[in-house]
């Protein structure tokens, strides 16, 4: 296995490791994933500091860690200036729209407490980014996906987006959706699996 997908995977794993935990629940699965998140944690967002394959990728690294630097401290509006940044500089990549629709994701589950019909909005954004994202993820010619992503990267891209749009649409109450996405992730991690 190269590198490149190496790392892929380690951020693929924290990603579904925080969205299980986090927003779909489940104790059994924290249970069972927890020792892992906490080592794939540490090098899991290193995928992002190597995309090639558009024309400001150096730029648009820059830009996803500065994003991720903000968000983990909770600082959701800069974190999507800066993905939203990102996008300008390469906007074949569609972990930079993943991560603009978690960053307004976990802004709106921040929200919710004080807030909850800026939250519904906020998460009404974070369902347009990462469809987006999966849209860009089901294209034929997307020269980024086509030279810079595995099958099976690709693959596990859409397992991110199908987990964060079940959280989402959870979070939003709107519960055919959420098990929509629920069992396309599902069903996307079963065909893995063989």
């Amino acid at each position: 296995m190269n590198e490149k997908r190496r790392r892929f995977l380690q951020f693929a794993g924290l990603v579904v490791a925080v969205i299980a935990v986090f927003s779909l629940g489940g104790e059994a699965f924290a249970a069972d994933e927890g020792p892992r998140f906490n080592a794939v944690a540490n090098q899991g967002f290193a995928y992002f500091m190597n995309l090639d394959g558009c024309d400001n990728a150096g730029l648009s690294k820059k830009y996803i860690s500065s994003g991720n630097h903000y968000r983990k401290k909770k600082d959701f509006k800069k974190a999507i200036d800066y993905f939203k940044n990102a996008i300008d500089q390469c906007s074949q990549n569609p972990m930079a729209f993943l991560m603009t629709g978690t960053a307004y994701s976990e802004r709106g589950k921040h929200k919710m407490a004080s807030d909850a019909g800026t939250a519904r909005i906020i998460l009404k954004d974070s369902v347009k980014w990462i469809e987006h994202a999966l849209k860009i993820l089901q294209s034929q010619n997307n020269e980024f996906l086509i030279n810079e992503m595995s099958l099976e990267d690709v693959r596990n891209a859409k397992l991110l987006c199908y987990y964060n749009l079940a959280s989402s649409y959870q979070e939003l109450g709107k519960t055919k959706k959420y098990n929509r996405y629920l069992d396309k992730a599902r069903a996307l991690k079963g065909n893995q699996q063989n």
